[in-house]
């Protein structure tokens, strides 16, 4: 995920620092660029230099305000009526500049008028500052992302799972997700339609990348017949995300298809949960690959927690091309799932539930440990960075579900802030 960035360096030509401003505005912009980002910079401080940033400037995700000095709040309110996207409000040390008390006045104008908004407070190579600034930033780039996307559901939600009931109208209002619905009827007719040719052939592909297989090659065949029906279905709707209604019937029937679709960059979520799908796609676009889809099953001996499901990773997940074992579902001995342990590494865990104003979101942090095939599909073992009973009460205390999604990576800082940007409550359980 590249954030895209208007900075708007803002002061008045009475202040005392004024005269720095062209100079903040090159060294933020080439701070910006080595993060990564796309920046478009301007500096302003007069109305007419603000309405032709906000005319020049493509769709941005945010809009980072940096104080050469104390400045006029209307001119960051003139951009925000053109581009009302989230701001990033930043304050530089200086007794005499004015730049604090600017932003802190900026602050309470953006509270006022409804605007979201962090407050950032250091210099320009302050590494605490710049770590607030590319999380908000990313935090913003999520928020735009997940505007006018569109996850798909084949199926309703688990009969007995009330906790996977999603509310698509909230879903829309709340992250701008259309909800695009498919009958399990559909799928077998497009499963049907395929070609079995094809399919046959992306199995023998398939089959090349693991280290074992123990399905016969007429489950596998199948296997790439769903793969068709789903890529299909993902084309047509222009989806970033999906889910199924797999458990029971369609047990080990979409677990293979999933694995390969997340290396396309479209996840799949098990079990009609759309909750979870949004937040794999919120976790795929801020690592920038796959991510696990978990339970969190059990804690162990050696102070960490087992999390695992069927086995829909992708394959790329795996440390070990000989690790990758195609086997049959648990419990149903049917279709193919992908079985290999997670990679070691630090890793970020996120829950998404809820419905209406009830919306909230649960981050773990933590390491990844080597791990055994404790469970039959993709077990990460995870050493939390919180004690592990704190953490189980809070889960249950706050009421987060249980499907878990696993990123590699240390991204508890952007969940934080598009939750904040957002409006919606992010719980760390355990802290």
């Amino acid at each position: 995920m590249t954030p895209s960035i208007g900075l708007m360096v803002v002061r008045s030509p009475l202040e005392v620092g004024a005269e720095q401003a062209p100079e903040i505005v090159a060294r933020a912009s080439e701070i910006f660029t080595g993060w990564g980002m796309s920046v478009y910079p301007a500096l302003v401080d007069s109305a007419p230099a603000a309405r032709a940033a906000a005319a020049e400037w493509p769709a941005i995700d945010a809009l980072c305000v940096i104080a050469a000095t104390w400045s006029e709040d209307y001119l960051v309110q003139d951009v925000l009526a053109e581009l009302p996207v989230p701001v990033i409000a930043w304050g530089l040390p200086g007794v005499h500049t004015g730049s604090l008390c600017g932003t802190q006045q900026l602050c309470c104008v953006l509270k006022e008028l409804g605007y979201s908004y962090r407050f950032v407070y250091g210099a320009l190579d302050d590494p605490a500052a710049g770590a607030r600034v590319r999380d908000a930033a990313c935090g913003a780039a999520l928020i735009r992302a997940l505007r006018g996307s569109r996850v798909g559901r084949i199926g309703g939600r688990l009969a007995g799972m009330a906790e996977v009931a999603v509310d698509e109208l909230e879903l829309r209002a709340r992250f701008g997700i259309r909800l695009v619905e498919r009958g399990l009827d559909w799928l077998q007719e497009a499963v049907a339609g395929t070609d079995s040719e094809t399919a046959e052939r992306d199995w023998q592909r398939i089959c090349n990348r693991a280290g074992s297989v123990q399905v016969p090659a007429t489950e596998g065949i199948t296997a790439m017949r769903y793969y068709q029906a789903l890529t299909r279905f993902v084309r047509e709707e222009a989806l970033c995300a999906l889910t199924v209604e797999c458990y029971p019937a369609l047990m080990g029937r979409v677990c293979l298809p999933f694995s390969l679709l997340a290396e396309e960059d479209i996840v799949g979520a098990c079990e009609g949960d759309v909750n979870a799908g949004v937040a794999m796609r919120m976790m795929a676009w801020l690592s920038g690959r796959p991510v696990h889809n978990t339970d969190l099953l059990a804690d162990t001996p050696d102070n960490a927690v087992i999390f695992s499901h069927c086995g829909s990773g992708a394959l790329c997940l795996a440390g070990d091309r000989a690790e990758i074992a195609l086997q049959s579902c648990r419990l149903m001995d049917v279709g193919v799932t992908a079985h290999f342990p997670g990679r070691p590494g630090r890793v970020t865990l996120l829950n998404l539930v809820g419905r209406r104003d009830s919306y909230r979101l649960g981050v773990i942090t933590g390491v990844a440990l080597p791990t055994e095939m404790v469970f039959p599909g993709n077990p990460v073992k995870v050493r939390l960075d919180v004690p592990i009973a704190a953490c189980l009460d809070d889960i249950a205390e706050v009421g987060l579900g249980h499907h878990w999604m696993i990123a590699e990576g240390d991204l508890g800082g952007a969940v934080d802030e598009f939750g904040r940007l957002l409006h919606l409550p992010v719980y760390h359980p355990g802290v």
